[in-house]
């Protein structure tokens, strides 16, 4: 059951609008020093027309973070499409999007992490690219898996300097990518 289930009606046009007002609300002031009187205003609905919508704050709130998640895991996927790039750059690209984009400085405001969904299906997705290009028979024989070597560049993606984001990931993405493990001497 997703977060929309506790919305009384499902997301439409004017509850796209509710979130994207709602979003700055809670950044503002924090979900505790929100009230539905101060979402309703920023929505431009009376709260007995906010609650049309969402029966609670809570309810509210989850559709938030699932907005915000959702929108995130779309950029990082999109990110990850051919579009004549290479595969390279397509990776740093979708990292740079999962930790660098508004969407999810806004989830990281919120919740203080990325959902686990969110980060489960963008590690899934890199894998999906890793396998698809040939990258993970590279490391096979090292035995490391494509889920391994995905796993292994999200972490890497979240612990980069955020000014210098791009620039590290590209140089852990060339890695990943064209060399696979040197080969071992004893």
């Amino acid at each position: 059951m997703t977060k929309w289930a506790k919305a009384v009606n499902p997301p439409g046009e004017r509850a796209a609008a509710i979130l994207d007002a709602a979003t700055g609300v809670f950044l503002r002031y924090g979900y505790r020093k929100t009230s539905m009187d101060d979402l309703a205003r920023a929505a431009g609905l009376s709260r007995q027309g906010l609650y049309l919508h969402f029966r609670t704050k809570e309810a509210l709130f989850d559709a938030v973070v699932e907005h915000l998640a959702g929108s995130v895991r779309e950029t990082a996927l999109n990110a990850l499409a051919d579009g004549g790039r290479t595969v390279a750059d397509r990776l740093a690209d979708a990292l740079a999007a999962v930790h660098d984009s508004p969407a999810s400085t806004g989830l990281r405001e919120l919740t203080g992490e990325l959902p686990a969904r969110l980060h489960h299906d963008v590690v899934a997705a890199i894998a999906d690219l890793v396998r698809r290009n040939g990258i993970e028979s590279r490391w096979r024989e090292h035995g490391v898996t494509a889920d391994e070597l995905a796993e292994h560049l999200f972490t890497a993606s979240s612990g980069a300097r955020p000014d210098r984001r791009r620039e590290q990931m590209a140089v852990a993405v060339r890695i990943v990518t064209r060399g696979g493990c040197p080969q071992r001497t004893v």
